[in-house]
């Protein structure tokens, strides 16, 4: 059984299939999207912080639709479940280029925080809308998933998650028609299951004529006109 990283999308208003921001010495995946977007914690774990700074774009609006200079927010999450990712140990989630912070979170610092719990909202940096997330081995960030990786972790998450939560198809249940003396015999509680007509019994391979006209003959032909043909046979032959 595949198994995932516990993930999930910390922008749920984009489609993380289609993000390629990033760079080689990139510390994590800039995920495209709108200022204002909601922007919700990837794992359970402990938010260490959430506050302005913790990035070298401090210096510019995070939200130049807002009156004012708008500060850059980050936040910080020690994973309760650490997990690897080609090779490399993801103990910390780092996010930053948000342009608010919800007030549960807003400069607080070692508190619990749940998957999918609410952080703020999506800002911007260089001009571009975007949440920086990096999936990260230690605070210093010296060990890092780069941001293909990052966007591997994610879509390998949401992959198993659509695994799992496939609807089952049921298999077709088998048969209850049954042969007797070479005809083929449908039961009567599935004949009066049918919309609208029975299913007539056909002899099959040399079977009893008779017996064939008189199992027709208590039975309604789904075609009137291809009954009325198969009598006509079989009377034709029994008078031979």
């Amino acid at each position: 059984m595949v198994s995932g990283l516990g993930l999930v999308n910390p922008t749920p208003m984009t489609d993380l299939a289609t993000q390629k921001g990033g760079y080689a010495a990139d510390t994590g995946l800039d995920i495209h999207g709108n200022i204002g977007d909601p922007i919700v914690s990837p794992v359970d774990g402990v938010l260490e912080y959430a506050e302005e700074g913790h990035t070298a774009q401090a210096n510019q609006d995070s939200d130049p639709t807002t009156p004012g200079f708008q500060p850059q927010h980050s936040f910080r999450i020690r994973l309760n479940k650490p997990f690897s990712y080609n090779g490399k140990t993801v103990r910390f989630i780092y996010g930053t280029h948000l342009a608010t912070l919800d007030k549960a979170v807003a400069n607080k610092f070692d508190i619990p925080i749940k998957k999918g719990q609410r952080l703020g909202t999506m800002g911007q940096a260089n001009n571009v809308p975007h949440l920086h997330l990096g999936l990260v081995g230690d605070r210093a960030q010296t060990e890092f998933l780069n941001f293909n990786e990052v966007k591997g972790a994610l879509l390998k998450n949401r992959a198993v998650q659509a695994r799992s939560t496939s609807p089952q198809v049921p298999l077709p249940a088998a048969s209850n028609a049954s042969r007797s003396n070479n005809v083929v015999v449908i039961p009567q509680q599935q004949q009066n299951q049918q919309s609208g007509s029975q299913i007539i019994p056909i002899p099959m391979n040399g079977g009893s004529r008779s017996q064939g006209v008189d199992q027709m003959s208590a039975g309604v032909s789904e075609s009137d006109v291809l009954n009325s043909l198969w009598q006509t046979l079989l009377l034709t032959k029994l008078s031979e």
